[in-house]
């Protein structure tokens, strides 16, 4: 029979490891992606000083004890918290992927084309927007793990039918499970491979890129920018064309866009404007002849090489000029008709940073 004083030390040396390991974990999380105490984004019990901990207010806290009961909760404008603001109505800190303010009647301009505000933003259910039908462009044959869309279905901010997360997962807390944990993102150099959720572009499972650094904050700069990747051609399912492609297909197959070369059926994507000459010779330069420092906000386009890339760059550092979905529209919302960059029907602003000559 052991001695109470031999069994001690044996207790005492088990919690010194368990103890070691502990630190172990929580620094490697930390080195990760995570800084803040949980309770900024969970809470245990609902409850501090007698009142709700949710954002909302809501009595009962999300799932997995997040004090946000929608993605919309903790991305919230009105929140305290560090993180990217899907619904901000400050023109100067609105995202690259925009925001929802404009399709919820909360941003200052209002769009120019006020009776069609819907059209100003993705109607997402996680923020209390009505779902009014199917994608525009929408092919089931073409969509990818969205094939199975239909109008009754709302567009939520992940799962199955959203975008970030795992598409797999129709549950929209469970398709980004321990993503916000194993980010590997947020610095402006890591190249994002796409492998899981929390190592893909924005939590767009399966998506590379590079995100700018946000330690500057999250408003986009010319000299600290998200960095998109894209591909010639349409074959590659990691772009972030293809995955708008999967609930927007007919404006991206070569078919529907009407072949490899003008005149198409559709505006193209996919394609290397760095090889176009002409008038796309000087993208984005307000002076000619070309400056290769130029990259132009208004117009983003892709590269197909991340590797050396970080925020910074410029397009002298672009391999190719790739245009995408994303190079005319805005992912969440924008002020404009169809989710636009700029004002379409009565400028040619956006479409002269490209097309030089008809500016």
């Amino acid at each position: 029979m052991k001695s109470p004083q031999i069994k001690y030390r044996q207790q005492y040396r088990l919690f010194r490891v368990l103890g070691l390991a502990l630190i172990f974990v929580c620094q490697a999380v930390a080195a990760l992606a995570l800084t803040g105490a949980c309770v900024d984004c969970h809470t245990m019990h609902n409850s501090q000083g007698g009142s709700v901990m949710t954002f909302d207010g809501s009595a009962t806290a999300g799932n997995m004890l997040l004090r946000g009961t929608s993605c919309g909760g903790c991305h919230a404008d009105s929140t305290t918290l560090s993180v990217p603001k899907v619904n901000i109505s400050t023109s100067s800190d609105v995202l690259a992927g925009g925001s929802f303010a404009w399709v919820l009647g909360a941003a200052s301009p209002a769009t120019p084309e006020t009776p069609a505000r819907e059209t100003t933003g993705h109607d997402v259910a996680d923020l209390g927007l009505a779902f009014d039908g199917l994608p525009p462009g929408f092919n089931s044959s073409t969509s990818g793990d969205i094939g199975t869309f239909s109008a009754s279905t709302p567009l939520t901010c992940s799962g199955t039918y959203g975008c970030h997360g795992d598409h797999g997962e129709n549950n929209k807390f469970n398709a980004m499970e321990g993503a916000h944990h194993t980010n590997a993102g947020n610095n402006g150099s890591t190249v994002l491979s796409g492998s899981t959720v929390g190592s893909s572009y924005r939590f767009l499972k399966g998506v590379k890129g590079i995100e700018l650094n946000s330690s500057d904050g999250w408003a986009e700069t010319t000299s600290d920018h998200n960095v998109y990747y894209g591909s010639v051609g349409d074959g590659d399912s990691s772009t972030i064309s293809a995955l708008c492609a999967q609930c927007h297909g007919d404006f991206h197959t070569r078919t529907e866009i009407g072949g490899t070369s003008s005149p198409w059926l559709r505006h193209p994507t996919d394609i290397d404007m760095s090889t176009l000459g002409g008038e796309f010779t000087y993208y984005g330069d307000t002076i000619e002849p070309v400056n290769s420092s130029a990259y132009s906000l208004e117009a983003p386009v892709a590269a197909t090489v991340l590797a050396s890339m970080t925020s910074a760059s410029v397009l002298g550092n672009y391999d190719k000029q790739i245009l995408t979905c994303v190079s005319c529209h805005r992912a969440h919302g924008s002020p404009y008709y169809k989710i636009l960059r700029w004002d379409y029907p009565n400028s040619v602003a956006g479409c002269g940073i490209c097309h030089t000559s008809k500016r």
